[in-house]
């Protein structure tokens, strides 16, 4: 796991943010669609950020320990809350696949 540096640990703090807002919009009846959308792009924008910064100091776009504390953070929220994990973790897994690719992307142009 790379060492973190303050920058890439806040972009990672506001993305956790960003997937509990998700998790809650996600379950919740009668959920805002235009809610849902507004996180999903800031959720973009944070990957590209995270993008540019691996780009900028070497790193890969994945980190398998990385993802494996967000999934498991994401499923106790999930459980706390009554909330479906399964159709939780499925709809934030395309989430997270959507941002390996951003990053891949912004490594692929960088490079």
């Amino acid at each position: 796991m790379p060492v973190l540096t303050d920058k890439l640990a806040e972009l990672r703090l506001r993305i956790d943010a960003v997937n509990l807002k998700i998790v809650d919009t996600l379950n919740i009846e009668g959920r805002d669609s235009d809610e849902m959308r507004r996180l999903i792009k800031e959720r973009r924008e944070l990957s590209s950020q995270i993008g540019d910064y691996k780009a900028q100091h070497g790193l890969l776009a994945f980190d398998q320990a990385r993802e494996d504390k967000m999934y498991a953070s994401i499923r106790r929220y999930a459980a706390s809350r009554g909330y479906d994990v399964k159709k939780t973790i499925e709809f934030m897994r395309s989430l997270v696949e959507e941002s390996k690719k951003i990053q891949e992307g912004v490594l692929a142009h960088a490079g």
